[in-house]
C-alpha cells in the first residue's frame, strides 16, 4: 500500500518487479490517503521472464482532493502472460498510463479497468495501443475473471452494480 497522509504533499516513487522464467505471481498495489490535496506520481516497471505469468491489480482509493498519476510499464518475454486490472475510485484527478511491450513471440496481455467516479471527479486510463472497454463490459468481465457474481463485489462499501 502506498499511503499519503498528513498535510498536502507531493510524493514520487517507483517499484520494479521481475518475475523469473516459468514463475507466476500476483501483485496488488493500493494507493490511498487522506482528503488533503496530495499529488502522487507513481511508476511501476514489471518484467516477465520467458513463460512467466503475472496478475497485476492496482486500486486507487486516494482522498477526494488528491491528484493521482501512475505509469505502469510492462516488458513481456516470449510465452509470458499478463492479466491486469486497474480500479480507480479516488482522487479529484486521476490518470493511469499502461505501456505493454511484447518482446517475445507468444507474449500476451489481458488489460482492463474499472472507473468508479462521482460528481467532480475526472479519471482516465491511457493504454498505449490498446482499445479500452466500456464500463458495462468491464463489470461483466470482472464477474467472469474473478468468478464472483457482480452483486458480491464492493469498493468503498458500495456494490459495483450500484455504482454504475
Amino acid at each position: 500500500e502506498r499511503l499519503a497522509t498528513g498535510s498536502a504533499a507531493h510524493s514520487a516513487d517507483a517499484l520494479r518487479v521481475y518475475v523469473a522464467d516459468g514463475m507466476s505471481a500476483t501483485l496488488v498495489e493500493v494507493f490511498a490517503g487522506s482528503d488533503e490535496a496530495h499529488l502522487g506520481n507513481h511508476a511501476t516497471e514489471i518484467s516477465l521472464g520467458t513463460g512467466a505469468r503475472l496478475t497485476h491489480v492496482t486500486v486507487n482509493l486516494m482522498g477526494q482532493n488528491a491528484t493521482h498519476l501512475a505509469s505502469n510499464e510492462y516488458h513481456l518475454a516470449a510465452e509470458s502472460g499478463l492479466r491486469t486490472l486497474v480500479i480507480q475510485s479516488g482522487g479529484a484527478l486521476s490518470r493511469t498510463q499502461l505501456f505493454p511491450s511484447y518482446e517475445g513471440s507468444g507474449a500476451s496481455a489481458d488489460i482492463t479497468g474499472l472507473n468508479l467516479v462521482g460528481q467532480g471527479q475526472h479519471v482516465d486510463r491511457h493504454d498505449a495501443g490498446i482499445e479500452v472497454l466500456a464500463v458495462a463490459v468491464e463489470v461483466l468481465w470482472i464477474e467472469q475473471w474473478w468468478q464472483v457474481p457482480v452483486e458480491t463485489i464492493a469498493l468503498r462499501g458500495h456494490q459495483i452494480d450500484q455504482c454504475l
